[in-house]
């Protein structure tokens, strides 16, 4: 029995740690895409519809990613570093990415962004809290779902004064014929997919053994965390990088 309270008690607080780092990892993400918006634009042309923007700032963010994925494994003292370096090598995929792609599709990757950003933060909020961990999957993904929504709101309503035609609050481009604009029917889907995968991923940091809820492996649990921004999936780069890893290392075991 003690076991068992001892294994629950470590799991609590390795949740807790885990969205303490993320929400220190969401902080870092965003003077990072600030840069990323900021390289996108800085040849623009015309800085109210971005006539002219360069890819490069989210090209090599993706391709520094990759390197960072597959290089070889790192000491331990220098894991830190290099998962602050993953979290702010996606800011500048993410604010390159869809500052690049909001000027060629309007009014659609603001929303998509937003959509991630608030499902996110409704995981950060409802699942810190206790007795919401307790609940079944499907209430915990409808509690985060609900708060993604509300801040997806105020994302809207916070850049509805901005005046900048670049930005286009709810996804309103005015020359549209369709009535929905595509990228607000797109971000209100992209929010409970979002959330599902945070809440799985949660889960799976609650049925960590005791010995894996300590350091490194906390960060990397926020880190992949974090990446559900981009990425809305349970499988992380990171895990599908290390078993293809595993899987050539015993192919050439065989092969020997």
């Amino acid at each position: 029995m003690s076991i068992k309270k001892t294994s629950s008690s470590h799991s609590t607080l390795a949740i807790g740690r885990i969205l303490k780092i993320s929400l220190a990892f969401f902080v870092v993400l965003h003077p990072a895409a600030l840069i990323g918006v900021i390289w996108t634009v800085a040849p623009a042309e015309n800085r109210q519809t971005l006539d002219g923007s360069t890819p490069i700032a989210w090209i090599f963010g993706a391709l520094v990613f990759l390197f960072l994925i597959f290089q070889a494994p790192v000491p331990s003292r220098f894991q830190r570093i290099r998962i602050i370096s993953f979290v702010f090598i996606e800011g500048l995929f993410l604010g390159g990415f869809v500052t690049y792609f909001e000027s060629l599709f309007p009014g659609t990757m603001l929303q998509l962004s937003f959509a991630a950003f608030s499902a996110f933060i409704g995981a950060l909020v409802m699942l810190s809290i206790p007795g919401v961990r307790r609940r079944s999957r499907t209430v915990r993904v409808l509690l985060t779902s609900i708060t993604g929504y509300g801040a997806f709101v105020l994302h809207n309503l916070g850049v509805a004064d901005i005046g900048t035609p670049i930005i286009k609050p709810w996804g309103l481009v005015p020359d549209s014929v369709l009535v929905v604009p595509p990228g607000l029917v797109l971000a209100l889907l992209l929010i409970p997919v979002t959330s599902r995968a945070l809440v799985l991923k949660t889960e799976r940091a609650q049925t960590l053994p005791v010995a894996d809820t300590e350091a490194l492996h906390i960060w990397y649990e926020a880190l992949g965390l974090v990446f559900t921004i981009v990425w809305p999936s349970t499988k992380t780069p990171f895990g599908i990088a290390t078993n293809h890893r595993l899987i050539l290392g015993q192919d050439r075991h065989k092969a020997n």
